[in-house]
């Protein structure tokens, strides 16, 4: 969307026919959609999930920040960052994290999403990341700030949770506070997951990625996507 937003400024800049914006289609991306809901384990902590890089957008020493604080306020959630991140999170806050490295291994990569039920991700500017969808196709819930295009798809309440992106002393103040109303609420988050799932299998599956791309490049094509 922002792309399309920029576009539509360049256009008017150059003098293009701003009509010729209508030829621009925005196709999500696809991941892979398990054929049922994963179950998720409600008699243990909360598994809180981080996966991707370490960049300074990213700002993954928030992450450490919010473990160590669950920790020390005794809300029943464990911590586990996926990526080269270890070095991001600041010294104090990083027992209260499991780094697991990089994850090259699909396999291993959808186990994690399957057992875990809560996505964080503190970052202070984004696209949509994929990320997002890979773990609302196995009904992790995301818990992110709201900034880029997550709001497209992330619903407040409903089927995950929009942090304002103010200061990050804030940011940490009110992922703590949801998470923490979520270990208490394990029938609210087991509704969200579900709601979550469904979305993903609506919007990110590869059945309607492909029939879009073949609407665009095959106009009046009526053969199954495969």
């Amino acid at each position: 969307e922002q792309i399309l937003a920029e576009l539509k400024t360049l256009y008017g800049a150059n003098g293009i026919d701003p009509s010729l914006l209508k030829k621009t289609v925005l196709v999500e991306n696809m991941v892979q959609i398990p054929d049922r809901l994963p179950i998720k384990d409600e008699g243990r902590s909360l598994r809180v999930l981080y996966v991707g890089r370490s960049g300074v957008e990213k700002r993954v020493h928030l992450v450490g920040r919010v473990a160590r604080l669950c920790r020390e306020r005794r809300i029943a959630a464990q911590f586990m960052l996926a990526g080269d991140t270890e070095a991001a999170v600041d010294a104090p806050d990083r027992g209260a994290c499991i780094f697991l490295g990089e994850i090259s291994d699909p396999v291993a990569l959808h186990r994690l999403y399957a057992e875990a039920d809560l996505l964080l991700l503190t970052s202070s500017r984004e696209g949509f990341p994929l990320v997002v969808m890979e773990a609302m196709a196995h009904g992790v819930v995301p818990i992110c700030t709201n900034v880029g295009g997550i709001s497209r798809h992330v619903c407040h309440g409903i089927n995950g949770f929009l942090v304002a992106n103010n200061n990050e002393e804030q940011i940490v103040n009110d992922v703590v506070a949801t998470i923490r109303a979520l270990s208490q609420d394990r029938k609210w988050l087991g509704t969200l997951s579900g709601k979550t799932f469904e979305h993903a299998r609506t919007c990110f599956s590869p059945t309607r990625f492909r029939s879009t791309y073949r609407t665009i490049l095959q106009p009046g094509h009526t053969g199954s996507a495969r």
